[in-house]
């Protein structure tokens, strides 16, 4: 049986040994009682437990019985209140946690040296970024007899992710947005924002789409989509991650003129009917543009428009939808690719379809303008007396009347001559291969004494054809242009072109036949004129061109025979506008010498050799 010893000084057992093995029995100075020995019948050891007071000269003074009281297992002994380091403890028990709207902790364990330290004791624990989606850290600081800190991270994450929008489009009812279905999510939250406002909520729904019904014709709008919980207090994903918008519009769908029917100062047109509209618009006019036009209002049962008693002429037709919004306001379609309709006195001999293919080569609503009225104006009688009436037509007349509609002048006066009217023109004469509907042919039958003896005008109307006032016999005509019998051709010319001087940006400008002038002397009613590299006139402005100075005033026009003052001193400038230099000039009977340089001398002067004297004011004296 083995014998254990506790709470007994070391050097007690050294003694012992010593003591047997010189025979000498210390057994009466060791009191044992029979009760500090306790024996287990199902072990070897037995303990033996008792007083050390019999070998206090082993110095067991040093070790007393409370300094070795037993140390719990699994810990180390602490030595005088030793201060450690937490800085390399063991951290577990972090872990990442969904988002919930409050504050995250976590429940760490701490181990240093294999031990497990107590939380406000041994150690303190704070957090910094715990509630919301994002990177959170625990502070983890020791107290006590720990010192040091630890900081560690953990993730708070949304349990949903993101939606993601499908489609986003405009109906009549409002705009509709649908979205694909969030695995986990409870609700979604749909915000919308118009193209300079702030997001805002507009719903919580269960559903997949929703039809936002407040909003505005014609107005901008953008959407995005979040998970919530069933509350609706807590997100439970981030934004959808493109805001898709789209504009309110209300799909009217377009109508059409399906038929255009034609009869003496009057017409009938259809259109086509669009699914589910309210009612229709119809529109004419004899301007391209619409403008001054007549508006006409049917409901979804009529078809068709009969026009009566309106002005004589071909006039633009147009028509379209409208329906109503979810709010009951008017939304209008587009309107329809304009169809003409003739309002005439005569049989014209071309269909609205030949017109229509006539007008649409024209280069400017003004020409398609001035086309169609000389076509209404077929049939009419010819008269240079009556031609004033608006009964009667001649030549001349028939082009200047078409082009005033038109809102173009050929002369400045009042119905002129051709050959006035080409001489007003001369600025916007073109090629024959320039022609197109509405440009004009100037002729030349015989002489008259008039501007290039100028006899007859045509308007040409394109693919090969005229219109004129052609003679008393057959009156106003549509025909084939035919050269035969008519005489020279002196001029083409295009009214609708710019032609002659235009003020642009408050500068003035020259056209030639549709092109701006540039780098050029151009002659105005008054004298000559320089156009820049950027095609305005110069004005108060010294130029240097072609190796000679001229000065411009403050209209544009050249001077001439004139006394100018530059920088330095007087200048003349001769009657070709070029500066006087190394040069006597006569002036109101008294001579000067302008130098080199173009300036007008004073004082003494040596001038090829001689000696001249000048007053002041530049005067020859002696």
């Amino acid at each position: 049986m083995a014998v254990m010893v506790t709470s007994l000084a070391i050097p007690m057992f050294s003694e012992m040994v010593y003591a047997a093995e010189n025979e000498t029995s210390y057994t009466e100075d060791l009191a044992i009682s029979d009760a500090a020995i306790t024996e287990d019948p199902d072990e070897e050891d037995t303990v033996i437990t008792g007083s050390a007071n019999a070998f206090d000269e082993t110095k067991a003074e040093d070790i007393t019985s409370e300094e070795q009281e037993e140390v719990p297992d699994g810990q180390t002994e602490s030595v005088d209140d030793e201060i450690l380091s937490i800085d390399n403890a063991v951290i577990s028990g972090i872990q990442d946690n969904p988002y919930t709207g409050k504050d995250i902790t976590q429940g760490i364990t701490v181990i240093l040296n294999d031990r497990e330290l107590i939380k406000d004791e041994d150690y303190t624990v704070s957090y910094d970024n715990n509630k919301n989606v994002g990177t959170a850290q625990i502070i983890i600081e020791g107290i006590g007899n720990y010192t040091g800190s630890v900081n560690e991270s953990f993730e708070i994450y949304y349990p949903c992710s993101a939606p993601r929008i499908s489609s986003v489009y405009s109906e009549d009812t409002g705009i509709t947005i649908t979205w694909e279905s969030v695995k986990g999510a409870s609700k979604y939250r749909v915000f919308r924002r118009t193209a300079k406002g702030n997001w805002e909520k507009i719903c919580d729904t269960t559903s997949l789409q929703y039809v936002d019904k407040k909003v505005e014709f014609g107005k901008h709008y953008s959407y995005r989509i979040r998970c919530v919980d069933t509350s609706g207090s807590i997100y439970t994903s981030d934004n959808s991650s493109v805001g898709k918008g789209t504009t309110y519009t209300v799909d009217v769908g377009e109508t059409s003129i399906s038929h255009v029917y034609s009869d003496i100062l009057s017409f009938k047109v259809r259109y086509t009917k669009v699914d589910h509209a309210a009612g229709y618009q119809v529109r004419y006019s004899l301007d391209p543009e619409m403008k001054n036009c007549v508006v006409k209002t049917f409901d979804s049962n009529e078809a068709s428009l009969s026009v009566s008693k309106a002005p004589e002429g071909i006039y633009f037709v147009q028509a379209r939808a409208y329906k109503a919004d979810y709010a009951g306001n008017i939304i209008y379609g587009p309107w329809s690719h304009w169809k003409l309709a003739k309002c005439v006195k005569n049989d014209i001999g071309a269909s609205e379809e030949v017109l229509e293919q006539h007008i649409t080569k024209a280069v400017t609503n003004e020409a398609k303008m001035a086309v169609l009225y000389a076509f209404s104006r077929v049939g009419y009688p010819y008269s240079q007396l009556k031609r004033n009436t608006g009964d009667y037509y001649d030549c001349s007349s028939l082009a200047w009347y078409a082009w005033n509609f038109a809102g173009v002048n050929l002369t400045s006066d009042w119905v002129g001559t051709a050959a006035a009217e080409a001489q007003a023109l001369q600025n916007k004469t073109i090629s024959k291969s320039q022609l197109t509907p509405g440009s004009l042919i100037f002729f030349s039958s015989h002489a008259n004494g008039r501007y290039k003896n100028i006899t007859h005008v045509a308007m040409y109307v394109g693919d090969g054809m005229i219109v004129e006032a052609a003679n008393s016999r057959i009156g106003v005509v549509y025909r084939q242009l035919n050269l035969n019998g008519r005489g020279t051709v002196i001029a083409y010319c295009d009214p609708g072109v710019k032609g002659g001087w235009y003020k642009e940006s408050g500068q003035w400008v020259f056209y030639q036949s549709g092109i701006k002038k540039k780098n050029c002397w151009i002659m105005d009613s008054i004298g000559w004129c320089w156009l820049q590299e950027n095609g305005n006139a110069a004005r108060n402005a010294w130029l240097k061109i072609n190796n000679a100075w001229y000065y411009f005033n403050n209209s544009g026009q050249m001077v001439k025979n004139s006394w100018v003052k530059d920088g330095i001193g007087w200048c003349w400038l001769m009657s070709d506008g070029r500066m006087a230099k190394s040069k006597w000039i006569q002036d109101h009977g008294y001579w000067y010498y302008l130098n080199a340089e173009g300036h007008m001398v004073t004082g003494k002067q040596t001038i090829n050799g001689k000696q001249y004297r000048f007053d002041s004011s530049g005067r020859w004296i002696s």
